[in-house]
């Protein structure tokens, strides 16, 4: 076999016109490059400026609702001021028309008093008289105009009370032996036929009531239960060291619930802070819980028609707290239905800061990612200088060596050819919801 052999300086050419044609694809490269790390610095100028924007937008938009809030907040004071004078004109009228009909029917027993004795025809036609006059009188006690239980509505109550939503579950081992808990321990009912369970301390065995798993020592906290159905059901929070063998003495600070129960074909509504029960228009269908810990405060609302319907505040809470159910004891209107607790969404909570410290991560971690890649592309264009300085100085040798030189060149520049940066994320994210943070609070 012949081989062809090449004079040295078609060699050299054929190098030189290699070596040329790798230099104008690391210019070309270099000039992409470049393209590239000033669209960088242009993403990281526009991303700074749009975060800026959204942090301004942000905080204008929760000035805008704490002045609606506000705004309502004494629109709804107005309002019960308002009913709060007009029940007290109501009661006064009503004192003001007892008072009249005392003073009548006392001027009546004295005028029959003095009278009695005389017992012509004429006194006895005049005693008839007066005896009718006092009957009408009798007749006309006037009707119990007390006011109704008050019930405060609030706009986008539930919106805001969802951002403390806890996932609460019950605790079997607290169940009365009369109460059935569904597998998920999400819902309790009462049964005719007492269940086969253990009895220890935690067990209530007087009342029909579960506690929930979870205790409260601090923090926000928010839950709903669906009581629909129901003619009768008590819920709210209790110490965890309520007594269990027995009813808690009324107004005794262990327990703060709201109770409904029907009287003949009317809803009563009671709560464990006041003496006495107030009716009610309709039945409720679903019953928000919401509790401050550290203010002490706990409130009651109706989800259905998002109404504020009983709240105390000031509370000295020591010790754990639990979460109280009781679907009550059947009777003849109590119906076995199920107390449910409803379930848990997911919700990224904590409004304005929450917003505005995920906005700053997110602005952080965007300019990490640009300065890298920027960094990056820096590195990129000096090893492309270098190796185009390293070929332009071995394109003038004219020896055997070339064909190495043109080799380690080739593989050095055929890698910085094929690098790509990373693309930085420059969207920034606004979460829809709040993050309130505070779930260690919640103790199993």
């Amino acid at each position: 076999m012949e081989h062809q052999v090449l004079p040295l300086e078609m060699t050299t050419e054929n190098d030189q016109d290699k070596l040329q044609e790798m230099l104008n694809d690391l210019w070309e490269k270099i000039n992409k490059t470049e393209i590239v790390l000033a669209e960088e610095k242009e993403k990281y100028t526009w991303s700074k400026a749009n975060v800026q924007i959204m942090k301004q937008a942000v905080v204008t938009t929760y000035r805008r609702m704490h002045q609606f809030l506000r705004k309502e907040e004494l629109h709804h004071l107005e309002r019960l001021d308002k009913k709060e004078r007009k029940n007290l004109e109501k009661l006064k009228k009503i004192e003001l028309k007892l008072s009249q009909q005392v003073q009548d029917l006392q001027r009546t027993a004295i005028q029959l008093g003095m009278d009695f004795k005389k017992l012509d025809l004429k006194m006895v036609l005049d005693v008839k008289d007066m005896l009718n006059k006092s009957e009408v009188l009798l007749l006309q006690y006037p009707q119990d105009d007390f006011p109704k239980w008050t019930m405060c509505h609030v706009t986008g109550l539930r919106e805001m009370m969802m951002a403390f939503q806890r996932d609460i579950t019950l605790d079997p081992e607290t169940a009365n032996p009369y109460l059935i808990v569904s597998p998920d321990l999400k819902s309790v009912k009462h049964s005719c036929v007492p269940q086969n369970v253990p009895d220890h301390p935690k067990r209530f065995t007087y009342s029909a009531t579960v506690l929930s798993a979870q205790s409260f020592i601090s923090g926000i906290h928010y839950w709903e239960v669906e009581v629909a159905g129901m003619t009768e059901w008590e819920v709210g929070i209790c110490k965890d060291s309520i007594n269990r063998k027995g009813n808690p003495p009324l107004l005794s600070g262990e327990l703060i619930a709201l109770k409904t129960f029907k009287v003949g074909d009317s809803f009563c509504l009671a709560n464990s802070q006041i003496e006495g029960s107030f009716h009610i228009k309709k039945p409720l269908q679903k019953i928000g819980i919401f509790l401050d810990y550290e203010s002490g405060h706990i409130s009651f609302y109706n989800v259905t028609d998002g109404l504020l319907i009983y709240g105390i505040s000031a509370v000295a809470f020591q010790g754990p707290l639990r979460s109280f159910f009781s679907p009550c004891f059947q009777n003849e209107d109590n119906t076995s239905k199920s107390l449910v607790i409803c379930p848990s969404y997911e919700f990224l909570k904590n409004e304005e800061k929450w917003h505005l410290y995920s906005m700053g991560r997110e602005e952080s971690e965007n300019m990490k990612s640009l300065r890298k890649n920027e960094a990056k592309l820096f590195q990129h264009l000096q090893n492309l200088r270098k190796v185009i300085t390293d070929l332009e100085q071995n394109n003038q040798k004219a020896d055997l060596q070339l064909l190495q030189v043109v080799g380690d060149a080739l593989n050095s520049s055929e890698s910085l050819l094929n690098y790509r940066p990373e693309a930085a994320s420059t969207r920034v994210h606004v979460s829809n919801h709040w993050h309130m943070g505070n779930d260690e609070t919640l103790q199993r």
